[in-house]
């Protein structure tokens, strides 16, 4: 047990996606004590949304492990949020006046990669409702995508929602093909009740439609596997990439990621590994290593 740890009382780390929070806190031994869960956390929707969505995840969190509100000072906090690739979002969250003992952010490319590989060299692409991907090798980190729905989405769930509206709206308009993926979409409103509805909608609004979409092409509806089809061929585009720029290993998280592994060519979702830990995991990691970082700093 190092000399950090044991100064450490309690380790939260929290993988902040566009949809959901997930908080994890162990105590200073490693050993898990409790989890949570609360909406999306992206800041780019609202930096007060994703704080709130932060502190929902770590008091689920506390609850579930026993702790109380004045524990929140014995916390120390490494946190992955998506959106953070732009500095003015980085900026807001480290300048949010927190409870915790220690509060860090970074991106939650960075956790992942963290949990997915610690130390050693790998690929990983995060398909969730946005998608973003790295690469961790000697030479350091290389990162792929990430600039946010709708430029660079594609894969994701909010791009699997967008081109599901979009097939309803044509098949809908007899322009397009009008099969299941139409009709279930619709139901009970008109093509222009959809688009008022949606219009301007942040990108988990059409996540919600992903699931659906993987349903359909399962039973074989032709536009949604049209669908899954063009998403699974951009991922295997990624995941050759990610090769070439010298990762021995690729690795897939997201909930997305699940939906689209099975659309793989064999030979391509061969090679996928399996990570060695969680997004949340990794941020633990993230908290322990930015707080020695501190305490070597504060010695010198």
């Amino acid at each position: 047990m190092s000399e950090t740890r044991q100064q450490v009382q309690y380790i939260a780390g929290i993988d902040g996606g566009g949809t959901r929070c997930r908080a994890l806190i162990k105590d200073n031994q490693g050993t898990i004590l409790g989890r949570g869960v609360s909406t999306g956390a992206n800041p780019v929707h609202g930096v007060t949304k994703s704080t709130s969505a932060i502190m929902q995840a770590i008091q689920m969190a506390m609850e579930h492990a026993g702790l109380e509100e004045r524990d929140y000072a014995r916390l120390v906090v490494g946190a992955g949020i998506a959106g953070l690739h732009l500095p003015s979002m980085q900026n807001a969250l480290e300048n949010w006046t927190h409870p915790f003992h220690d509060c860090y952010f970074t991106s939650d490319l960075h956790v992942a990669l963290q949990g997915a590989f610690g130390n050693q060299h790998g690929g990983l692409i995060i398909l969730g409702t946005g998608f973003s991907a790295a690469v961790q090798t000697a030479s350091g980190v290389q990162t792929v995508g990430g600039y946010g729905f709708p430029f660079n989405a594609t894969g994701s769930g909010s791009w699997l929602g967008l081109k599901a509206i979009e097939a309803a709206l044509s098949g809908a308009e007899g322009i397009g093909r009008e099969t299941d993926l139409t009709r279930h979409i619709l139901q009970h409103q008109s093509p222009v009740e959809l688009a008022q509805q949606l219009q301007n909608a942040p990108p988990h609004v059409f996540g919600q439609y992903a699931p659906l979409v993987s349903e359909l092409a399962q039973e074989g509806d032709a536009v949604a596997l049209a669908i899954m089809h063009e998403a699974s061929q951009f991922l295997a585009r990624v995941i050759a990439r990610l090769q070439a720029m010298g990762a021995p290993a690729v690795t897939l998280v997201g909930g997305v990621s699940e939906m689209l592994s099975q659309w793989l060519p064999a030979p391509v979702r061969d090679r996928l590994c399996v990570p060695l830990t969680t997004p949340e995991d990794g941020a633990c990691a993230f908290a322990l290593q930015q707080f020695a970082a501190r305490q070597n700093t504060q010695e010198m």
